[in-house]
This record gives structure tokens, C-alpha cells and sequence, in this order.
């Protein structure tokens, strides 16, 4: 919920990676020690990206199921400085949302365990949903800062299949779900600001779903899918300095231990344990400072927690079948490049950023899995945010 969609536009100029980076409100997602870095006594901040985004599913032999999707991704935030040394902030965002209506041609679906069943459908969805953060950070002597923040997600989704032919219904789905995380971070200066050390904490995540699916053709079949699951634990580090005439280069990493999970199973009857495999994201690159004209160049490596042979469910058989599931894309593993330039201007109470952020990934799912197939995302992000210091 938190990780696809990031927040700050300095973030997104560093690929991702905002345990060094992230400043004001959107410190709140990464290393909410940041805050100690705001100036003014309140400072409001702004962003509105655009994102391009295309996810494509192939099932050899038939057509391409493609989605594409452009939209706005506005966040707005503020901190304030109540004392010298205690930053607090809070800050929304609004989830890419809307509505979807699209003719799927040979869509290729299936029973479990079952050969391909080729289906023409028209599919109608509606979706919105948000994220709200409040935290709040407080400077040592030193140049050490600690932070704390509070997480939270929720979104609504509703999906509508129908046949070409005669309109029969084929499927309708309704979830809505709600997240809830903390975030604890800490921030040394050291060596006359020349290095930069920064280190966070995710305590995992709890969701709760509440939905169902109804199946028209199967005499209104109602399948329940509502439940509690847990994210995982994220141990973040991040480190940057000074070298050359301007020039820091930087590193984070970002561990995600995983615990098992309990869901439904898409036949929508027993509830299987779920165990997810770590992953440890990293990114890498510099910033360049030349006479207050700052250019960001950066490269990320996402790793999925999810791989052929994590999920196992049985069959009446008795046999066991490896699986994954990609409904949700911020299962895919994707590399992302990104590049920004940021200036401070009116004697530094504004802070700008923009940038370019494009994310790829790829992922084949072999036949001895669930949701086979070759699976594709790209994200383009055209990044603009800042701050004003009051």
C-alpha cells in the first residue's frame, strides 16, 4: 500500500529511496527524524506528479490483456516548529482512483488448477482511496535527530464482468481496506555535516479487508473475503557525503522481513498460509550542487516478496500447486531510474523539485503456478513538489 505510490517529490528524484533525501511532510513515509531538518515555522508543501502507467498480462497463444492508465498524483503536507527543537507534520495524499471500462477480447481464465477457458468480457471498475501521516521529530545537540510517525491507508474498489454475447454476469467484486503503520527514524550529522548516516524501523503493517465476491453464473455464489493481514517488518539504511566540489553520492538500503499470512483461496473456500520470502530493496546515485542549482541522479532495485513456490494450496487430489498472485503490481519486482534538478529561491523560503522517475518490471509465472503467465509494468512519473518557509 505504501511502497508503489511513493510520496516527496525528493524522493522520487532519488528512485524511490527518501531515508536521506525525503524533506518536510512527506519525511513522514521515509525517516520521520527529517522533520528536525525544517527552517520555518510552518512550512506547507505541495506536489502534483503525473503518472503514466501500463500493466500488461500474456497467456501464450492469446491476446494481450493490457491496462493504461494516466492520472495526477497530488500530496499535500505541513510542518511546524512549535519549539526549537520539535518538528510535527501531517500530511495526505489521494490514491490514483476513477473509473475503468474496457472490452477484454480471449481473456484467458481458469479454475485453480484447470486448463485456460477463453472468455470475451466487458469489465466495468470503480476505485478511489487516500493515505494520511502525522508525525513528529525532535534535534539533539550534535546534529542527532530521532522521529516517530503514524501510517495509515484506505481504499474502496468495486469490479463488474459481464459476457459480450448476452450480458450475462460473470462477476462482481466489492473491498474495501483499510492500513495502519508506524515509522521510527533516526539522523546523525557528523564530520562537519560532511557524512549523513540515517536509519528507520516499519513495524509491520496491519490491514483489514472487508469484501465479498458474487458469482451470477454459479446461481449468485457469494464468497466472503474479508480478513486481517500483516505487513512486514522494514529495516532501512541510508548513508550520503560530501567528496568533491559539491558532489554527495549516496546509498540505502531497505530489508523487509516477511511473516506468514492467512488468505482466501481463489476457489474461494479454505484459507491457505501465505509465507512471503525478504527482500532487500537498494538504490544508489549523486547529487550535484552547482551554485545552488542541486541535479539528482539516481538507480533502485525493487525485489518482489513474492515468487513461484511461496503460496501452496492443495487440490482435492491431495497434490500441492505453487503460486502468486499479481493483482496487486507492488508485487512486482522493477528497476527504476530517475533524474531532478531543485533550487531554492526568495532567499530560500521556497524549495523546488522536478524531475523524471521511470520504473520497469517483468515477471514470468510458470504453468505449475497459479496466475501463469508473463506479466509487465512500466510507471513514468514526471515529478514537480515544494515547500515555503514561513
Amino acid at each position: 500500500m505504501f511502497g508503489l505510490f511513493g510520496s516527496g517529490a525528493e524522493a522520487k528524484a532519488h528512485a524511490g529511496f527518501g531515508q536521506l533525501a525525503a524533506r518536510e511532510a512527506p519525511a513522514l513515509y521515509y525517516d520521520p527524524a527529517n522533520l528536525a531538518e525544517s527552517a520555518g515555522f510552518v512550512t506547507p508543501y505541495g506536489e502534483l506528479d503525473v503518472i503514466s502507467l501500463k500493466y500488461s498480462f500474456t497467456y501464450e497463444g492469446y491476446s494481450a490483456v493490457e491496462i493504461s492508465k494516466l492520472t495526477p498524483l497530488p500530496f499535500f503536507g505541513a510542518s511546524v516548529k512549535p519549539l526549537a527543537p520539535l518538528t510535527v507534520a501531517v500530511s495526505l495524499l489521494p490514491l490514483p482512483g476513477g473509473s475503468s471500462d474496457m472490452e477484454n477480447d480471449s481473456v484467458p481464465s481458469r479454475d485453480l488448477f484447470e486448463d485456460p477457458i477463453i472468455v470475451d468480457a466487458h469489465t466495468k471498475g470503480t476505485g478511489l482511496g487516500y493515505r494520511f501521516a502525522a508525525g513528529a521529530a525532535w534535534r539533539f545537540p550534535r546534529g542527532v535527530a530521532v522521529g516517530l510517525s503514524l501510517l495509515a491507508a484506505h481504499s474502496e474498489t468495486e469490479l463488474t464482468a459481464k459476457t459480450h454475447d448476452d450480458g450475462t454476469g460473470l462477476l462482481t467484486q466489492t473491498k474495501n481496506s483499510t492500513t495502519y503503520q508506524l515509522l521510527a527514524g533516526a539522523r546523525a550529522a557528523l564530520l562537519n555535516d560532511r557524512l549523513t548516516l540515517a536509519a528507520s524501523v516499519r513495524l509491520p503493517s496491519l490491514t483489514k479487508v472487508k469484501g465479498q465476491s458474487v458469482i451470477p453464473v454459479l446461481n449468485n455464489a457469494t464468497l466472503d473475503t474479508s480478513g486481517v493481514s500483516h505487513g512486514p517488518l522494514g529495516l532501512g539504511f541510508g548513508a550520503a557525503g560530501r567528496v568533491w566540489r559539491g558532489l554527495s553520492p549516496f546509498a540505502e538500503l531497505v530489508y523487509q522481513r516477511w511473516g506468514a499470512l492467512d488468505e482466501k483461496a481463489q476457489s474461494g473456500i479454505d484459507r491457505v498460509a501465505v509465507a512471503y520470502q525478504n527482500t532487500l530493496d537498494c538504490g544508489a546515485g549523486a547529487d550535484f550542487d552547482w551554485r545552488g542549482h542541486v541535479f539528482t541522479g539516481a538507480a533502485g532495485r525493487y525485489e518482489s516478496p513474492l515468487a513461484d513456490g511461496v503460496m501452496k494450496d492443495r487440490s482435492p487430489d491431495g497434490e500441492e500447486h505453487l503460486g502468486m498472485k499479481l493483482q496487486n503490481v507492488d508485487a512486482m519486482p522493477r528497476t527504476v531510474l530517475s533524474a531532478g534538478y531543485a533550487r531554492d529561491f526568495l532567499q530560500k523560503k521556497v524549495h523546488a523539485q522536478t524531475g523524471l522517475s521511470y520504473a520497469s518490471g517483468a515477471r514470468s509465472v510458470s504453468e505449475r503456478a497459479r496466475g501463469y503467465g508473463d506479466y509487465a509494468l512500466t510507471i513514468l512519473t514526471v515529478i514537480a513538489g515544494g515547500a515555503y518557509k514561513f
